[in-house]
């Protein structure tokens, strides 16, 4: 079974794609099968109101292709004012609740700071709760997240890299 990585947010370049790379390969290297979904090329249509009726429409689809693919369900969340960012929120919103009754889903939260977006992953995890959704109880925040890479942009902290190995067979076994 295949494990979707969304990387959640739309700023590009951003962290959250780094981590959710990062995470891919370690499940690579793990012989889990995933893929990573990126929110970067959300549709412009994305702030009208045209998203909340039902039929088809581009946001409609563009969400239902990151969350249709896959039962299991990675989310990598950065830190915005101390919640998730709203475009990760606006891309749920947007899909039909339906399709995320019974997923598995597991997250893992990005700061620059020091406490790891432990605050937005309480509100991710009270979103899927509410859909219906089983969440992985190992929540890993992820702090101090720019001090983890090298030059080259790989991910050299061995704690973190551990900590996602762990997450990774954790989350496996959920």
């Amino acid at each position: 079974m295949t494990t979707t990585i969304i990387s959640g947010t739309n700023r590009l370049n951003s962290m959250s794609r780094q981590l959710a790379e990062a995470y891919a390969k370690l499940m690579d290297e793990q012989k889990y099968p995933n893929q990573v979904k990126y929110l970067e090329n959300i549709p412009d249509e994305a702030v009208l109101d045209a998203i909340y009726r039902k039929g088809d429409n581009k946001m409609r689809t563009f969400s239902h292709a990151i969350f249709n693919d896959s039962d299991r369900l990675v989310i990598v969340v950065p830190e915005y004012n101390a919640s998730m960012p709203g475009i990760l929120k606006l891309v749920i919103d947007s899909c039909d609740p339906s399709i995320f009754k019974g997923k598995k889903v597991a997250l893992i939260g990005i700061s620059s700071g020091r406490a790891g977006n432990i605050r937005g992953l309480d509100h991710v995890m009270t979103v899927f709760n509410y859909l219906q959704s089983e969440v992985y109880s190992n929540k890993l925040p992820i702090s101090q997240v720019y001090n983890l890479w090298d030059e080259e942009k790989n991910l050299v902290d061995a704690n973190t890299i551990q900590a996602l190995k762990n997450h990774i067979v954790g989350f496996g076994d959920f």
